[in-house]
């Protein structure tokens, strides 16, 4: 009896974990775009307050890989 529960346990478990990876990293890929987006905007070369942005938003991108529990793996998927 009970090692059908600790089976059910463990699937959701698994299940829950990648969900929780999968919204970190379409996490991240919003930060990318907003990285893209700044980058393109400075024409002119990198404005200080937008390279202080630019570097807050790497920031953030190192934060959720670690989160993930993967975090070569993650940054792997967010960059190719």
């Amino acid at each position: 009896m009970k090692k059908p529960l600790l089976l059910t346990f463990l699937s959701i478990l698994l299940f829950s974990c990648k969900s929780e990876y999968e919204e970190r990293l379409a996490q991240a890929k919003v930060v990318r775009v907003k990285i893209e987006k700044i980058q393109s905007m400075d024409e002119f070369g990198i404005d200080i307050a937008l390279q202080e942005e630019i570097n807050d938003l790497h920031d953030e991108i190192v934060f959720l890989s670690k989160v993930s529990g993967n975090e070569n793996k993650f940054l792997e998927e967010l960059f190719n």
